[in-house]
């Protein structure tokens, strides 16, 4: 299943640089978000491990904090790859003649892949999170 925010259609192939830099812009934005929603469930994670007494609560939010961590690596893998290919489009706008555009928008949609899984990807390791939030709650109560 296809997960882009946009089709694959000619788009890409279409689209000026500040477009595809605003584009680009708008994926730092929203991992910064992911980022503070990770600090958050982790933050929750902690506070919870504290008060759990069962041991199969507490491996199940170990196992979620794993996972957190990892999607905290992605971000910042993201991040990095989102600076660089931001350069890379600065400098397609300030030199339109520059060779690679092929390549670079190959490179474009490439990390629009990247980020179409992580989102699906964080997506349901929250859904996760609540369910276990839930469970975890109900069990510790009785």
């Amino acid at each position: 299943m296809d997960f882009r925010i946009r089709p694959k259609s000619d788009y890409l192939h279409h689209a000026s640089w500040q477009q595809l830099y605003a584009l680009t812009k708008h994926w730092q934005s929203d991992l910064q978000f992911y980022a503070n929603e990770v600090d958050f469930f982790r933050h929750l994670a902690g506070n919870k491990l504290l008060w759990l007494e069962k041991d199969q609560n507490i491996e199940a939010i170990r196992t979620i904090g794993n996972r957190l961590m990892r999607a905290a690596a992605n971000i910042t893998k993201l991040n990095d790859q989102c600076r660089t290919h931001l350069q890379h489009l600065a400098e397609f706008d300030n030199h339109p003649n520059t060779t690679g555009a092929e390549s670079f928008r190959a490179e474009h949609s490439m990390l629009e892949d990247q980020f179409t899984e992580f989102v699906k990807t964080f997506r349901d390791l929250k859904k996760e999170i609540f369910e276990l939030v839930e469970q975890v709650s109900d069990a510790e109560k009785s």
